[in-house]
């Protein structure tokens, strides 16, 4: 969690990287005690400036998602707004957003996702 807060590219890549790599030595499977921080900080990911780093973010966030499962649906609010306002964006990014969103309803249904309020 510290290479999240440090704000580099670089470190939050490392971190990235550290994550997925628990992930599948977890065998694609965690639990969702304690994930509030890790989402707070791939929120805040998705709404850089640096795309290269948007799309591990939300590339990571699919990941994430399908080793939660329905356990996902708990963080519907706090980790869908960031990824929604990748939606507008001219580049690339849109395609990974809509990955992510896409899993998310098929794992939890598309309720859970048109129930946010986006801008609040």
């Amino acid at each position: 969690m510290k290479e999240f807060a440090e704000s580099k590219a670089n470190a939050e890549k490392d971190a990235i990287a550290k994550l997925e790599k628990i992930l599948v030595e977890a065998n694609m499977r965690i639990l969702r005690n304690g994930l509030n921080p890790l989402l707070t900080a791939l929120r805040g990911m998705v709404n850089e400036s640096n795309k290269s780093l948007v799309r591990l973010a939300l590339n990571f966030n699919l990941k994430l998602i399908e080793a939660l499962g329905f356990g996902a649906k708990k963080f519907t609010k706090l980790n869908l707004r960031g990824i929604f306002s990748n939606l507008s964006d001219k580049q690339s990014v849109v395609q990974d957003a809509m990955k992510v969103l896409l899993k998310w309803a098929e794992l939890n249904g598309v309720e859970a996702i048109t129930r946010i309020r986006i801008l609040t």
